[in-house]
């Protein structure tokens, strides 16, 4: 079970991985391009943020961040339970 539980968790995490990383892209400079366009640096950021938001509190990337915690403790807790029985 040992091997199978690291592989399953490799994967699942590599996968959760694979979106934040994708879901890093829509708050990298190139998504700030169509916002305050008439403004300078310093106000396309602003008007970024209030369209986007931040990335480090944006719901999606939570709940993904979340969820890959509850796949690694579901997995971790079959394993204790597989281990009590073998």
């Amino acid at each position: 079970m040992s091997l199978s539980k690291r592989c399953w968790t490799k994967v699942v995490k590599k996968l959760d991985n694979r979106t934040l990383k994708y879901a890093q892209k829509e708050f990298a400079v190139f998504s700030m391009i169509a916002c305050g366009l008439d403004g300078d640096q310093q106000t396309r950021k602003s008007v970024f943020r209030v369209v986007r938001g931040a990335y480090a509190d944006n719901s999606f990337v939570s709940d993904v961040e979340n969820d890959t915690a509850k796949k690694t403790k579901i997995t971790d807790d079959l394993a204790v339970e597989i281990d009590k029985c073998c």
